[in-house]
Order: structure tokens, then sequence, then C-alpha cells
């Protein structure tokens, strides 16, 4: 089942605000002018994208830590366009309630060359002891060749409803913060 309109974690996660709420670095460009991502426009037509050059191993960006309720599914998803990339990488963090580290996942790893923009996307079942997720993007290159990543419609959400209604699993979604 799909999930309901409007249920993505990610604060800005189609750029319509440029960078506000995600941390960029030095290396997060955001274009507005040229690269446009296919068939995702949001609601209010935006075509936004984040450009992400690096001229070395690594070049990381990403949107805050979102909690997450432990044992739920979660659809994980974005849009790519790779220029000369070096082992670009988009993959998360489940950490518990301490802010511990507790597993990886990879939505894709070690991606190279030029590929035009493409979807990324799987659904991911967050650990019994999972609080939260961090979600991070890797650009790599070279000082003589930078290498470029775009991302574009990054979803983070409850993949099918829990077994208990929308107020309770708000509510235990509360609870845990």
């Amino acid at each position: 089942p799909l999930p309901a309109k409007d249920t993505n974690l990610v604060p800005n996660g189609t750029f319509s605000a440029g960078v506000q709420d995600w941390g960029v670095g030095s290396a997060g460009i955001l274009d507005t002018t040229v690269y446009k991502t296919p068939d995702v426009t949001n609601d209010a037509g935006d075509t936004n994208s984040l450009r992400i050059t690096a001229a070395k191993l690594w070049e990381t960006v990403g949107p805050p830590r979102l909690p997450v309720v432990p044992k739920v599914d979660y659809h994980i998803a974005c849009w790519m366009k790779l220029d000369k990339a070096v082992q670009a990488h988009v993959k998360f963090y489940w950490m518990d309630a301490a802010g511990q580290r507790i597993a990886t996942v990879y939505l894709c790893t070690g991606m190279d060359g030029t590929v035009d923009w493409f979807e990324k996307s799987g659904i991911f079942t967050a650990p019994a002891n999972a609080a939260a997720i961090d979600m991070i993007f890797l650009s790599g290159g070279q000082p003589e060749a930078p290498g470029t990543l775009w991302i574009d419609r990054v979803v983070v959400e409850p993949w099918a409803a829990p077994s208990t209604s929308m107020a309770d699993w708000q509510q235990a979604l509360h609870d845990q913060y």
C-alpha cells in the first residue's frame, strides 16, 4: 500500500526552501536554474534540486535527524543525477534513543560516472530499538576532476499504517521525544 499523502518526515525534501533544514557545509550548492527533476515536482510545481560538487572524498550533506517508530516499515527514496561522480553513496544510520548508531543501511553505494536522473528507493524496517534515522548523501571527486551529485525529492515515510490508529502512532512518536 502507498503511504498517505504528506507523511514525509524529511523537512524540505524538495529543496523548495533552498537548503533550509539541511546540513550542507561548503560543498552543497543549491541549483535552481538548469537541472530539473522530471516527473517528481511537488504540488507547488517546485523543481529545485541540491547540487553537491566534491573535489575530494567525501563531501556529505543530510537532513536533520528524523524520529522513527521501532519495527515500522519506512519507504526511503530520492532522485539522483551524477556527473563524473566518484563513489557516490546514499546511506542511513538507525539510531537508538541515546543517539548511538545501531545499524547502517545503504540505499545505494559506490556509484561512479555520469548518469541522468534516476530514482533509488526501498522499504526498510526500523530495528526494535530504533528511535531515529540519520540520512547521509556522499559525493566524491578529485581536485582535477570534481564529481557532482544532484539530489531531489528526498523521502522518509511510514510505508503502511501501523496496526494502531494514527492518533496512537502520533502519541507513541511523541512519547519517545
